[in-house]
């Protein structure tokens, strides 16, 4: 549909109510905002390390194993035994400060430009100048949660990125027809506002159409697309008769009708021109999700049924051993655990109950 790019229209149709995000955008920055909790400085390095978000929690273990072997270079700046510093640095509830992104810079070999409330950055050198080039961009706040910063030029193109690969799922997985059109009456409906006009083809069927901008949208037959209806047989596009008039398809009924094939989520998604924070919008979802239907996501809002794994040992509070939680009290002081190791049940303080590592958690 779209043969060049010819205006970024902003990363969302609407401009959020950030005052720091409109200095930064006036700044041809970007601020990506990451999820608040302990895993914030993980993610936005993994991010912009990996061009994803996923490998958050190997980030931090290859962090930690970096201080182990380089502790004389961070000893010195950590109150208390070193190694139990490092010991709860591997639990995913503890946030990564500015010693962690020292470290994390150091390992792989970058400097950093972080950005503070209304200031445009400054570029920090953990190591030397001959560091690469490429810097990691990371905002800051006054609570120490990391976001992270893009250049324009950046965000512009993982938007056309991003739209590439949310067509390849709705045209070519979905078989959706005519999505280039629904996301377009969707997002602006203007651009159909002032009158269209029908390209035809030689048996009078309308294979296009263009608007008072120029702007042509190529329409899909009804042989290569899918039904968007429950009731498929109900559709006139895909059950028409042979030679006859190609009627509007479904989702051009959806649209007609004052309806949306999709929401308006997914339409952000598919437009080139818009990019939209996926990451945040998923795990806010599956939060919501999770705490209306009382699943258990890993963390350390225990329920009853999780594996989790508990120091039975006061002396020895790093030898973690795998349980199942039976009960938890009302008050959330204490909790029953099924000890895998023992064999028996166990009543146990719920501060000592800890969630598995990312890796373990299934």
């Amino acid at each position: 549909m779209y043969t060049m790019i010819p205006e970024f229209r902003g990363v969302g149709t609407r401009r959020g109510p950030d005052p720091i995000d409109h200095f930064l955008e006036d700044h041809f920055l970007y601020r990506k905002h990451t999820f608040l909790d302990a895993t914030s400085l993980f993610r936005v390095v993994s991010e912009q390390l990996y061009d994803t978000q996923v490998l958050h929690y190997e980030v931090r273990m290859e962090c930690v194993r970096f201080m182990f072997r380089k502790r004389r270079l961070f000893e010195r700046h950590v109150h208390g035994d070193f190694d139990d510093y490092l010991w709860r640095l591997e639990k995913v509830q503890t946030k990564g400060t500015m010693l962690e992104l020292r470290a994390l810079c150091l390992l792989y070999g970058r400097n950093v430009v972080i950005y503070e409330a209304f200031e445009l950055g400054e570029t920090v050198t953990i190591g030397d100048f001959s560091y690469r080039k490429d810097v990691l961009r990371i905002f800051k706040n006054r609570s120490g949660h990391f976001d992270t910063v893009f250049t324009m030029p950046e965000i512009t193109m993982a938007a056309i990125c991003q739209a590439i690969a949310f067509k390849l799922l709705y045209q070519q997985l979905f078989r959706l027809p005519d999505v280039s059109l629904a996301v377009e009456a969707t997002l602006y409906p203007n651009t159909f506002s002032s009158g269209t006009q029908f390209e035809m083809d030689a048996k009078n069927n309308v294979i296009g159409i263009v608007c008072p901008n120029g702007r042509t949208f190529k329409l899909d037959r009804p042989g290569n697309t899918r039904c968007l209806l429950t009731d498929y047989k109900s559709c006139a596009y895909h059950n028409r008769r042979p030679r006859s008039p190609v009627p509007i398809s479904c989702v051009r009924q959806f649209l007609a009708d004052g309806s949306v094939p999709f929401t308006y989520a997914v339409s952000k998604s598919l437009d080139p021109y818009t990019y939209r924070n996926v990451e945040l919008y998923c795990l806010n979802v599956a939060r919501r999700e999770a705490r209306n239907l009382n699943i258990y996501l890993g963390d350390n809002n225990f329920k009853v049924g999780a594996r989790c794994q508990v120091a039975l040992d006061p002396q020895q509070p790093r030898e973690m051993s795998i349980c199942h939680i039976q009960r938890i009290n009302w008050e959330r002081s204490s909790s029953v655990v099924f000890s895998e190791a023992k064999a028996q049940f166990l009543t146990v303080p719920y501060a000592a109950l800890q969630p598995l590592p990312l890796s373990e958690f299934k």
